[in-house]
């Protein structure tokens, strides 16, 4: 090898090292911002069942029986931390969950799985991206699905979308996606076929419309606001 290709391999290896060195650079200059941020800092500590009630809304809008699994009688849904394995981004509340039943399939039941996130940034634009990365996600996984529906959120989201769809075996699944200055809410919600829903007489204390009516229309600002004013005290 030559002089001159030895001193432009060396550049290039310089240059590679360069460029890793300002990206870890970058790295912990965001990890810093972050972690120096009051709201961020703030909501990373936040038990999540704990400020949005146990979810006790939904348990009684969907007529939960049980939390822990899809025969469960009792119980309450669990918090997950920052870091945790499945979302590392986000804080949140939930678990599997066991639906009463009524009329004909009364002693059919019906389970599923209920998670309700919230995922903290140090700025609003840091938001915006985990929201269109949330969002994207949601749509690529119902789009295709019957049944697809999507719909914007009711309250003062800076934007937000709803999506449902019916996948293999007639079950059901919703996403709520909402974003609020430098936090986003994430819903995710599959549960078991509505039998009778088609007839007029669904399984549940709901049809798969009247629900995601009541996330978009209800809950979902609810959260907003619970949110925001716990946010508020540290503004």
């Amino acid at each position: 090898m030559n002089r001159i290709a030895k001193t432009c391999t060396a550049a290039a290896a310089a240059g590679l090292l360069l460029s890793a060195c300002n990206a870890a650079d970058s790295a912990d200059a965001g990890a810093d911002d972050a972690a120096s941020d009051p709201v961020y800092t703030e909501m990373s500590t936040w038990n999540v069942c704990e400020v949005l009630g146990n979810l006790q809304p939904i348990t009684d809008e969907m007529g939960i029986e049980g939390w822990g699994g899809t025969n469960a009688e009792g119980g309450e849904p669990g918090p997950s931390e920052l870091g945790n394995t499945f979302d590392p981004d986000a804080i949140g509340c939930g678990s599997l969950l066991n639906i009463t039943s009524s009329g004909d399939y009364v002693n059919l039941g019906g389970g599923g799985e209920l998670k309700v996130k919230l995922v903290p940034t140090e700025s609003a634009d840091a938001a915006a991206t985990a929201f269109e990365s949330r969002a994207g996600s949601a749509q690529a996984a119902g789009s295709a699905e019957e049944g697809y529906t999507e719909s914007e959120l009711a309250g003062n989201w800076d934007q937000s979308a709803l999506y449902g769809w019916t996948g293999s075996a007639g079950a059901h699944y919703l996403e709520a996606i909402g974003q609020s200055g430098q936090w986003v809410l994430h819903i995710q919600l599959n549960y078991d076929q509505n039998f009778g829903e088609e007839d007029g007489e669904p399984a549940y204390s709901f049809t798969s419309g009247e629900l995601a009516e009541w996330f978009a229309g209800t809950y979902a600002p609810e959260v907003e606001q619970t949110v925001n004013a716990e946010i508020a005290e540290v503004q």
